[in-house]
């Protein structure tokens, strides 16, 4: 029970944590030997309840950011999202996934799979940083700007670089872009040769409640082909707002708390209307 207790507090301490903890910091935080802190850390990590990055530093698992997005879905919700998705993958013969924001980080909760041979595919409860890929640029697109402006300050890059001025003026600029469009388009951000179209889904209040993008193989996906599925997956994600208006959705939105940043903590309302702006340039 004791080490119970220790692994609990261990994970507590991590879920505060942003920018991750090393050994040390654990151990001094909670007031453990570094050799205990390390035989549970070691422990979290097979169960994956935590995870280690290159540098050393520890954060809360992926199992753990799995459970918290599938218990606070509303059922209805989800099972109509899993209908669009249905969709958007007969439409486009691609790979569809909804995706969820918690903390810093993009959670896949549910994807309809490319029959195709080959094709892109992610696995379930397996995380991003927002900054990577279509679907966490959808998110930050959304965020109140101030808000935002202070979350890049603070972002890593590639788990350890801190977000140059330069990079952030860009990131800024194309993300401003991206929300005119209603839709984002990447390359290789997440897999070299992975392409994903993402765009936002929008509650009855225009509030932002996950993502559903179409990705594929970049060969496949060439831009001729992604100006094809952008305005297709905004039509049905157009389709899905209208059907929320008769779901409740409430339980989607995370409550405020300590351990996790919430959606409404970071500002994502939506003030873009799906046929208001260009789909690509």
């Amino acid at each position: 029970m004791r080490v119970l207790n220790k692994a609990v507090q261990i994970v507590d301490l991590l879920a505060t944590s942003r920018q991750g903890l090393r050994l040390k910091e654990v151990a001094d935080n909670l007031g453990f030997d570094k050799a205990t802190a390390l035989r549970i850390l070691r422990a979290l990590e097979s169960l994956d309840l935590a995870r280690r990055d290159r540098q050393g530093c520890f954060f809360i698992g992926n199992r753990i950011l799995w459970w918290e997005a599938y218990q606070r879905q509303n059922l209805d919700f989800l099972t109509l999202v899993r209908s669009t998705l249905d969709r958007v993958r007969e439409l486009t013969s691609e790979t569809a996934t909804f995706s969820v924001s918690i903390s810093d980080r993009m959670v896949v909760v549910d994807q309809a799979m490319s029959l195709h041979v080959t094709s892109s595919r992610f696995g379930l409860g397996s995380t991003t940083s927002l900054i990577l890929g279509a679907s966490g640029k959808v998110m930050l697109a959304h965020m109140d700007r101030k808000v935002r402006e202070k979350f890049l300050k603070e972002a890593t890059w590639n788990s350890s670089k801190g977000l140059g001025l330069q990079e952030r003026k860009r990131l800024e600029t194309e993300l401003e872009q991206y929300r005119k469009r209603g839709v984002v388009v990447t390359r290789g951000e997440r897999d070299p040769n992975t392409t994903s179209i993402a765009a936002p889904i929008l509650g009855p209040a225009r509030e932002v409640l996950g993502v559903i993008s179409v990705n594929g193989p970049s060969e496949r996906l060439a831009t001729s082909r992604v100006k094809e599925i952008a305005p297709l997956l905004l039509d049905e994600l157009t389709r899905l707002t209208a059907q929320l208006d008769h779901v409740s959705t409430k339980l989607i939105i995370p409550p405020s708390g300590k351990l996790l940043k919430t959606s409404d903590l970071y500002g994502l309302r939506s003030q873009n209307n799906y046929s208001s702006s260009p789909v690509l340039s």
